[in-house]
């Protein structure tokens, strides 16, 4: 069995009691049962969704073979969309509004995790983290304001009982635990400017991960000026303490200047979504 038909006999087993029907995105469990991501490394297939001019930010799960994305526009709110491809997007409009209910400055770089059937999202507030659930990911309320300050781009991974968040306070990418994803505590810088051969990054932010094989694998966006935005890979057997930085797309190499940049490990396949800022647009790529 090649590893194209090892995938798509997971994926028919995605039912069974070893493999799970929700792979989570931007915030993900411990994926231990899901075929190891092989690469991570390479993108290729870069495509853009149909989503709207304008759309950013965007954060996937895939739920019972639905990807569901979460994602903000000009405006400052929170928009919904599922699709069965991960590439043409059903939209169901404003699920979070700028100015509504939730007394937040705005909505920017949301991360969504579905915690035992409920939804919980963590998005960036202004120069704070804020946070609120919902039992079907569109209408949202026990909102938490602010529970991290002078922070953005939040991303949170469930590890056991316990919430792990990398995110972002310029120029450095931070860390905190929580046990209830709400108050957070044992905060440190975990990456700060690194240097490759050539290269001498300025800058770090927008972190996603997740956990495959025991290794956390993150991706985020490092810049040595201002005309280059690109996604930096990096792993870690701690999540604080990361090695093995490659840069995993480049604007120079591409012509294209990602942002945002979301994963999932599909059953083996890594499929990422990201902001093209050349479009001002959601983008899709593969690794294999």
């Amino acid at each position: 069995m090649n590893r194209r038909q090892f995938i798509n006999h997971s994926t028919k087993l995605a039912g069974s009691a070893l493999i799970a029907t929700q792979i989570p995105g931007c915030l993900k469990y411990d994926d231990l049962f899901y075929p190891g991501l092989s690469n991570g490394k390479s993108w290729t297939n870069h495509q853009a969704t149909n989503l709207p001019t304008g759309s950013n930010g965007p954060t996937v799960i895939k739920d019972n073979g639905t990807y569901k994305m979460w994602y903000v526009t000009t405006g400052s709110s929170v928009y919904y969309a599922t699709s069965s491809d991960g590439i043409n997007w059903t939209q169901h409009g404003i699920v979070l509004q700028y100015g509504g209910s939730i007394l937040s400055t705005g909505f920017f770089n949301p991360c969504v995790l579905k915690d035992n059937g409920v939804y919980k999202i963590w998005f960036q507030d202004g120069g704070n983290i804020s946070y609120c659930e919902s039992s079907d990911g569109i209408n949202w309320s026990n909102n938490n304001l602010s529970i991290i300050t002078g922070g953005g781009s939040p991303c949170v991974m469930k590890v056991g009982s316990f919430y792990r968040l990398w995110y972002a306070n310029t120029p450095v990418i931070y860390y905190a635990d929580s046990s209830d994803g709400i108050n957070w505590s044992n905060n440190q810088a975990c990456i700060s400017a690194v240097s490759y051969p050539g290269y001498t990054e300025s800058s770090q932010g927008e972190p996603c991960l997740i956990k495959d094989s025991g290794i956390y694998k993150l991706w985020y966006i490092g810049a040595s000026t201002a005309a280059d935005s690109n996604i930096i890979y990096a792993e870690s057997s701690d999540g604080i303490n990361w090695s093995n930085l490659i840069l995993a797309h480049t604007t120079a190499s591409s012509g294209i200047k990602a942002s945002h940049p979301c994963i999932v490990n599909d059953y083996g396949v890594g499929k990422m979504w990201y902001y093209n800022i050349n479009t001002n647009s959601i983008w899709y790529a593969e690794s294999y």
